[in-house]
C-alpha cells in the first residue's frame, strides 16, 4: 500500500484512557513519517488542544480540529479552511439551550464559554489545555462580542440528553452539522459546526493542499464523527473500541486504544510499503 497521508483521530484512537499517546504509538508514527508519509490529526477538539499533540508528534502539516471546521498549521498558525457557525444560528442554539436548560459550551477562538456547570467546565478546560470563561448568558455574550463560534459542544447524561435531542435535531439538522459522539460513563455528546464542515471535507481540503489522492490516504477513527473521515480515505482503520457503524465501514479493525492498536496497525502498514 502506497500511502502519502495518514489522518488520526485523537480521543478513543490515538489517546488512551489517560488522554495520552503512548511511547510505542509515538515511535510508530515517527517511523511512518520517516517512510515519507504525511501525518495529521483530525479531531473534535479545538485547535489549541490538538496542537499540543501535534507538537508532541512533530506534525509538520495542517491539523484538522473542531470536527473539521478548521484546518490550520500548528507551527505558523496559517488557516487553510475555517467555517464558523453563522451568528444567527449560534443565537438560536443559545435560545434553545436556555429553554431546555442544556449545558452548552461555545468555542470562540480557543476559549471555551459556559453559563453553567462551571466545575465540569473547569475540569474540561484543564484536560483540553484551553482557557474557560463562565458568563451569565451565552446569548448576551454573542450579542456583545458579535463573533461567530467555530464549535458548540454538548455533553449530558444519556437520560437527560434524550429528553431534548429529538427537538434539537428537528430544529437544526438541515441548518448545521450535528455530530453525535460517545463520551465515558453514560455521557452523550454532540458537536455542532458549520453545515458545510466535516472531518471528511477538511481532509479533502488538506489532501488537495498536499497534492495527495484519495487512494493515498489512510484514516484511523473510532466514533461516529469519523465516518466523514473514512469517506475521504482510500483505506480505513477502525479501532477495536470503535462504534459498530464505524467498524462496518472500515477496511480493517485494529486493537483498541488501550492496547496500542494504532501502533500495531502502523507497523503492519510499514511492512507493506
Amino acid at each position: 500500500m502506497d500511502f502519502k497521508l495518514a489522518a488520526f483521530d485523537l480521543d478513543g484512537t490515538l489517546l488512551n484512557e489517560r488522554s495520552e499517546i503512548t511511547v510505542d504509538t509515538q515511535e510508530a508514527i515517527r517511523k511512518l513519517s520517516a517512510k515519507g508519509v504525511h501525518i495529521t490529526i483530525a479531531t473534535g477538539r479545538v485547535f489549541q488542544s490538538a496542537s499540543y499533540f501535534a507538537q508532541l508528534l512533530n506534525v509538520n502539516i495542517p491539523i484538522i480540529s473542531c470536527d473539521g471546521a478548521l484546518v490550520k498549521e500548528s507551527k505558523t498558525g496559517k488557516e487553510h479552511y475555517h467555517r464558523k457557525i453563522p451568528i444567527r444560528l449560534a443565537k438560536d442554539i443559545a435560545k434553545f439551550g436556555e429553554e431546555y436548560e442544556v449545558y452548552l459550551r461555545y468555542y470562540i477562538g480557543d476559549i471555551m464559554y459556559v453559563d453553567r456547570n462551571w466545575e465540569h467546565a473547569s475540569r474540561i478546560s484543564k484536560r483540553l489545555r484551553i482557557q474557560a470563561v463562565q458568563i451569565p448568558s451565552l446569548l448576551s455574550l454573542l450579542e456583545e462580542l458579535n463573533e461567530e463560534p467555530t464549535l458548540i459542544s454538548i455533553t449530558e447524561p444519556d437520560d437527560r440528553f434524550h429528553r431534548y435531542y429529538d427537538d434539537l435535531y428537528r430544529a437544526f439538522y438541515n441548518k448545521l452539522t450535528l455530530n453525535r459522539f460517545t463520551a465515558a460513563n453514560g455521557i452523550c455528546g454532540l458537536g455542532i459546526i458549520h453545515p458545510e464542515s466535516s472531518k471528511g471535507k477538511a481532509l479533502s481540503v488538506l489532501a488537495e493542499h498536499l497534492g495527495v489522492q484519495k487512494e493515498e490516504i489512510v484514516a484511523f477513527g473510532d466514533d461516529l464523527n469519523d465516518i466523514g473521515l473514512f469517506e475521504e480515505a482510500g483505506f480505513k482503520v477502525a479501532m477495536g473500541n470503535a462504534e459498530q457503524k464505524v467498524k462496518d465501514l472500515a477496511d480493517c479493525v485494529c486493537g483498541s486504544n488501550l492496547e496500542n492498536g494504532v501502533a500495531k496497525a502502523i507497523y503492519a502498514i510499514i511492512e507493506s510499503i
